[in-house]
């Protein structure tokens, strides 16, 4: 499918996460591992179909602009405040962070979390409305990786 007046669809997400898992024996919740979401600056996006559903069901579709742009603006406050962790505990899930602005950037995100700002961005991409969107194999979603 041909994105209209979007960039090419050969360029690299702006903004990808990713998530390892957790080990059984250590949390009484498994989090799985797969590809969480991610959008292009065009606005083209592959997520899963929900938090839990990582590694399982993906959807791929189209951020309206204004839209994308206010999550971009949005993003590029979140880096700001956003704490780099230096050494991750073995066994424990754990998301990575790329963002595309010109340089790379990558973060981590030891889980589970619910007060971190990167439980605010994964919130906010779930919560995006996609445009045109269908079910995607998982193996598309997880190249993405």
């Amino acid at each position: 499918m041909q994105w209209p007046h979007r960039q090419a669809s050969f360029a690299l997400p702006a903004i990808v996460i990713d998530q390892l898992p957790d080990y059984p024996c250590r949390i009484v919740v498994q989090i799985s591992g797969g590809l969480v979401a991610a959008l292009w600056r065009d606005g083209r996006m592959i997520r899963s179909t929900s938090p839990r559903a990582v590694g399982k069901s993906y959807v791929e579709g189209t951020v309206a602009s204004q839209q994308c742009d206010e999550f971009f603006s949005f993003l590029s406050a979140a880096t700001v405040r956003a704490p780099k962790i230096d050494g991750i505990p073995l066994h424990v899930a754990t998301q990575s962070i790329t963002i595309r602005s010109g340089d790379t950037s990558e973060w981590a995100r030891i889980l589970p979390d619910s007060e971190s700002v990167w439980r605010d961005v994964e919130s906010r991409l779930f919560d995006l409305p996609l445009q045109d969107s269908r079910a995607v194999d998982s193996s598309v979603a997880e190249n993405l990786r």
